[in-house]
């Protein structure tokens, strides 16, 4: 029974230093992400409003599962639609004599805006970059390409 406490003890000894050694190997992984997202919010910091809205679009499209080629693909159609401008509204003016708008960033048609992209896409959530990639990605999946922008034609 005695040397069985002592094995014991030597196993939780063990363990306990295999704990210890494994928990000063984290802390200093942890640190060094510290310091390495230090680095990030000052260099973050200097970017401009539009590169901040392309990392929001990339980080959007990783989240949803996209491509790089499609990653890079929605930044070109972004581009070509407003010009990374989410105030960007663009009139129609349609042969029945009604108009419909292309509103935000990625310039989706208020005539379809509920249609396509879904009823929570209301015009505030397309002049937000977030929101509004999040509805691009879902038309994107629903029609299975970027066809629904006429602009991707011309970026191809």
């Amino acid at each position: 029974m005695k040397k069985t406490f002592i094995i014991l003890l030597v196993v939780l000894a063990i363990f306990s230093l295999i704990l210890a050694t494994d928990n000063k190997r984290k802390a200093k992984q942890l640190e060094q992400t510290r310091q390495d997202l230090a680095g990030l919010e000052k260099e973050l910091g200097e970017l401009t409003p539009i590169e901040l809205d392309m990392l929001k679009v990339v980080e959007v499209g990783k989240e949803r599962g996209l491509s790089d080629e499609n990653i890079r693909i929605a930044l070109q159609i972004i581009q070509a639609e407003s010009g990374f401008n989410g105030n960007s509204i663009g009139v129609n003016w349609h042969e029945q004599g009604f108009y419909s708008l292309d509103i935000g960033f990625w310039q989706i048609n208020s005539h379809y805006q509920s249609e396509i992209a879904g009823r929570n896409a209301n015009r505030i959530c397309l002049m937000e970059i977030e929101c509004s990639t999040h509805k691009a990605i879902d038309i994107f999946e629903q029609w299975g390409n970027w066809k629904a922008w006429v602009s991707y034609e011309l970026i191809k």
